[in-house]
């Protein structure tokens, strides 16, 4: 069976990650859920996919576990723990 390289396509998407688009993914996160930030809650991203959402949830409070089946997927989720510092709420598998 074959499947569309997910983790392939999010790399190319690092290229373009700007802070106008990480302000909408954390709006999105609020808007969805009704609150203003994530501060005592734990926000499971399963399927990471470029880790993009975790790392608006860890920038607006939460503690993450991120996890995809895809090794290129976790490859870029990856990128932006790192970028974020490696902060110690956020686990990537």
């Amino acid at each position: 069976m074959n499947k569309f390289a997910f983790g392939k396509n999010w790399q190319r998407y690092l290229k373009i990650h700007n802070p106008k688009r990480l302000e909408v993914a954390k709006k999105s996160i609020t808007d969805f859920m009704g609150i203003e930030n994530l501060k005592g809650k734990l926000f499971l991203d399963v399927g990471c996919g470029s880790g993009y959402f975790s790392l608006a949830a860890v920038q607006l409070g939460a503690d993450v576990i991120s996890f995809d089946v895809d090794p290129d997927c976790i490859k870029c989720c990856q990128f932006f723990k790192e970028k974020a510092g490696n902060p110690d709420n956020w686990q990537g598998h």
